[in-house]
């Protein structure tokens, strides 16, 4: 993976700091709109509604807007599942934990319209791949620490692969529980629940 692009300025002021998210927020609308490859600055600035100009005094391209982006959901997340294990654990409820998180992840999915665009990204681009990895990685990783705490004594190479599944199995499914209009169909994510509980059930108690 490439060395990732940072902002130009870091904003330190409120109004500086409004405008990236603003740019941002932009950004979500647009890529989740046309998509990554078909964005333009032009575009994200002109939803943002300003100049392209005070866009690139934060952001050099494209790819620094997407790294940003991909940054923000990775901080989001890690703080909401932070919440969440720090209160179930407590209480060595795990089946609680995974309920919550993907209560959390759903209502996450469907309130920031570019997650999709970005989690599951394609390689049709370096800079989308990347970023999907990277934000894919950080949920594993945080999934493995969690599982080490629920099952202590299962080797660290079972418990890595375990959370890589529990992704993948939340990945594939998750698009289908959430409407193009951002609803959430609970149906459906109730029957994700089932699948990841059924396969968290084989890995701690195994």
């Amino acid at each position: 993976m490439g060395e990732k692009t940072i902002l130009r300025h870091k904003p330190v002021q409120k109004r500086s700091r409004g405008r990236v998210e603003d740019i941002l927020r932009a950004a979500e609308y647009v890529f989740n709109e046309k998509g990554y490859e078909a964005s333009t600055t032009n575009a994200i600035a002109d939803k943002a509604g300003i100049p392209i100009g005070s866009l690139y005094q934060y952001f050099k391209n494209k790819k620094a807007i997407l790294d940003s982006l991909s940054d923000k959901y990775t901080n989001e997340l890690k703080e909401l599942f932070a919440l969440t294990f720090a209160k179930e654990l407590q209480q060595n409820n795990f089946y609680d934990v995974s309920d919550k998180i993907l209560d959390d992840l759903a209502h996450f999915y469907a309130h920031h319209t570019a997650f999709q665009v970005v989690l599951y990204g394609a390689s049709r681009t370096s800079d989308l791949d990347n970023a999907s990895d990277e934000l894919r990685q950080h949920i594993i990783t945080f999934l493995y620490n969690a599982l080490l705490k629920m099952a202590p004594k299962k080797k660290e190479s079972n418990l890595r692969m375990s959370a890589s599944m529990l992704v993948a199995i939340a990945r594939s499914i998750l698009p289908a529980a959430i409407s193009s209009e951002g609803k959430i169909n609970q149906p459906v994510l109730n029957e994700l629940k089932i699948a990841i509980k059924s396969y968290l059930k084989s890995t701690v108690e195994s």
